[in-house]
């Protein structure tokens, strides 16, 4: 069983991976490179021994090896696979994701030519570029021998989605750069009509201009990692080609909640910001029909701090140029891209043109972002309890101690156990021991606030901080905790029914209990440990 410390590395190195290949791959502007490095890269992270990105030939109708690991290079080139047929096809076809723990015992799959691969299990996920499959990308043979799990498919999902939009800019960018050349090799064949020349020759500096800007975006989906970096990057191209007073970027999730992240160049009024957060709302209505948006002033998000001082009440500045163009993504993710001005008619129709581009190339930069984001949380978060790990947990109790050592403040930490855990796995199996294990986690946040910290510490251990909160109060919310799991009826998923589980917890308050991480979780473990030894069921403090 690997330890708190090894677990801990495993992730930073994952996380670092993935977020490396990510910027590796939307710097990539030719198609072949970029899939090199996509296929790299998930080999890398997911440990395994052979990897294929196959694309779709419209005019053959069947998949083609276009970038691989482990494969021979004449078995790549001479690989085709009809839509529909083994497993990549199949795939292709249905347009669902594949996740296969033993493909010996699967019959449906192993009839399709599986056994050729010599793979005990294997990962299958089709590429879409504007909900079309355009490709599948496979893994299999595990370093390890282990076989890949839903954790496995979730990382492999997250690349894919970017990856389909970075595929699908490049393509965009090849055609561009397509259309450039061939009008220079038009004017070059044009030499007696002067009026022809200047209309091909305007027509180049114009692709050729258009190309640099998707280039620069490109740029700044590489450099940031950050969602506001990100967004401020994007607003620089912007700035260079639109004349505008403010920018900007309204984003909602898939769970409907959003960001409105923008940039200031001049002193604006707080009626302009109203107007400017109500233009941007109804346009992200009308785009996106049966949106139910909760939205307040909170969801704004300035790109630099300073730029506060430039929303006033001493001046009258009012929206009244303004123009906003959808941004395209993959799944449920939504976007707005926005500019305003002061000035009657501000925009021309080549800055609109200019900034359609733009948007149509910032999706790739702001899924980046997010799929960061969302990296930086796989790395910090336990996977069967949805709570934050042990690393998460002691870099944030090192924070609690710094922020209540600078303002003098107190704060508490629970440790909790859950009694007899041993037997419900000995008893009843390990998957009722998961059960066990995500039920609590589910009242430990049921039962309290948004505010604490809450963490698997390791095994059937959990901990809880709790910012500003005395040791009197946390006894409150311990208590609470240990008497809405007492009273809880825990599903029994073998028989039906339900069990009944019990939990000790420990509590310690700093600085009371002590100033370090060490002597504060060693003085609630001592707590929760007397606990368990008058009789278990329990909450007892750290003595002072």
């Amino acid at each position: 069983m690997k330890s708190k410390e090894e677990g801990y590395v495993l992730d930073v190195l994952k996380a670092n991976v993935m977020v490396d290949v990510i910027r590796d791959m939307n710097a990539a502007l030719d198609l072949d490179g970029c899939l090199k490095i996509i296929i790299d890269g998930v080999c890398k992270v997911l440990n395994v021994e052979i990897g294929s990105i196959m694309l779709i030939d419209k005019e053959e109708e069947v998949l083609k090896i276009k970038a691989s690991k482990g494969i021979s290079e004449d078995i790549a080139k001479s690989t085709k696979i009809e839509l529909g047929k083994e497993i990549s096809g199949w795939v292709a076809k249905q347009g669902i994701s594949l996740l296969i723990k033993d493909i010996e015992k699967d019959h449906e799959f192993f009839r399709k030519g599986a056994e050729k691969y010599y793979t005990k299990s294997l990962l299958s996920i089709p590429l879409k570029a504007k909900d079309e499959v355009i490709g599948v990308l496979n893994v299999n043979n595990k370093v390890d021998r282990d076989s890949f799990n839903e954790l496995d498919l979730e990382i492999l999902t997250l690349f894919v989605s970017h990856a389909s939009i970075v595929i699908e800019k490049i393509c965009l960018y090849e055609d561009k750069k397509k259309e450039a050349e061939e009008l220079a090799i038009l004017t070059k064949k044009l030499k007696t009509n002067k009026r022809i020349i200047s209309k091909a020759n305007e027509l180049l500096d114009k692709s050729l201009y258009d190309l640099t800007i998707i280039s620069e975006v490109s740029k700044a989906a590489s450099s940031s990692l950050s969602l506001k970096e990100c967004a401020n990057a994007i607003f620089e191209v912007l700035n260079e080609i639109i004349d505008c007073l403010t920018i900007g970027m309204f984003i909602v999730n898939e769970k409907n909640q959003s960001q409105f992240i923008i940039s200031i160049n001049s002193p604006i009024s707080y009626s302009y910001l109203t107007r400017l957060e109500k233009e941007t709302i109804e346009g992200i209505s009308k785009r996106f029909k049966d949106i139910e948006l909760a939205y307040n002033r909170e969801d704004l998000i300035l790109v630099k701090d300073e730029q506060k001082e430039l929303i006033t009440k001493n001046i009258k500045v009012n929206l009244t140029s303004y123009y906003g163009v959808g941004i395209s993504f993959t799944g449920n993710l939504k976007g707005l891209l926005c500019v305003g001005h002061k000035k009657i008619d501000a925009f021309t129709k080549e800055e609109i043109r200019l900034m359609e581009i733009v948007a149509m190339h910032a999706n790739v930069a702001v899924e980046n972002a997010i799929l960061y984001e969302k990296i930086e949380l796989l790395s910090i978060t336990d996977e069967l309890t949805g709570l934050y790990n042990y690393r998460y947990f002691s870099s944030k109790l090192d924070s609690e101690i710094l922020r209540s050592q600078r303002y003098k403040r107190v704060f508490s930490l629970i440790i909790m156990d859950i009694d007899d855990f041993k037997l419900i796995n000995d008893n009843y199996g390990h998957k009722q021991g998961d059960v066990v294990l995500k039920t609590l986690a589910k009242i430990m946040k049921d039962t309290t606030r948004e505010v604490n910290i809450l963490a698997r510490y390791g095994g059937e251990e959990f901990t809880i901080i709790l910012p500003e909160e005395n040791i009197r109060g946390a006894m409150v919310v311990a208590e609470r905790i240990r008497s809405n799991v007492e009273k809880h009826n825990f599903s029994y998923i073998e028989k039906g029914g339900h069990l009944k589980i019990t939990i000790s917890l420990g509590v310690s308050e700093y600085p009371a209990n002590g100033e370090s991480e060490d002597q504060l979780v060693r003085n609630a473990d001592k707590a929760l440990y007397r606990a368990k030894s008058e009789g278990k069921n329990k909450v007892c403090c750290a003595r002072r």
